[in-house]
């Protein structure tokens, strides 16, 4: 028998769901590492002067979050189908990942994967983790779009759009332009 007493608590285990690519997966699992950031720049010794030059594009690598899922089956060959289930899932490259379903990072692929049995739970529960690889380090909500009919010659248009994200936006404007 299973006591349910015995399976690990994660302090910071969200309330969401996770998804990828829209599809929820039904596992326990807890998010590490998915704020951190690395900015491509670094300085340079100046010749003949104090002080140093910032050098480097400024913009930001890839980089690598991790997620740890607690399996758990009623048997060894349940452990290991929703374990190799898991393992396809995420073996998959350029998806969607989503916490809620709400933000989502892209996904380019899987780094490493590690697996510890619970103790007392050798091919019965495990907790495994997975680095997955960001080559697109930002996480993105849903797209906003918002339709402006107007009704003014169009030397005289002016407006002003505000980006309250945290980095670069590229902004898609399509004009339909009906002729006379």
């Amino acid at each position: 028998m299973i006591r349910e007493e015995f399976y690990p608590k994660y302090p910071n285990e969200p309330q969401h769901q996770l998804y990828i690519n829209g599809e929820s997966l039904p596992y326990k699992f807890k998010l590490e590492s998915s704020g951190d950031v690395s900015v491509r720049s670094k300085t340079e010794k100046r010749a003949y002067s104090h002080g140093s030059t910032l050098t480097g594009d400024g913009y930001i690598d890839g980089k690598t979050i991790k997620l740890t899922f607690h399996i758990s089956g009623t048997n060894q060959d349940d452990y290991n189908a929703k374990v190799n289930d898991l393992y396809a899932k995420l073996y998959a490259t350029d998806y969607k990942l989503s916490v809620g379903n709400e933000t989502y990072w892209n996904v380019a692929g899987l780094s490493k994967i590690t697996s510890k049995f619970i103790e007392g739970y050798q091919f019965i529960k495990a907790d495994v983790t997975a680095s997955l690889l960001l080559s697109d380090p930002f996480r993105y909500g849903s797209l906003h779009e918002e339709l402006i009919d107007v009704d003014v010659p169009a030397k005289e248009l002016e407006f002003k759009i505000n980006n309250t994200g945290s980095a670069m936006t590229p902004l898609v404007l399509p004009l339909f332009l009906q002729l006379l």
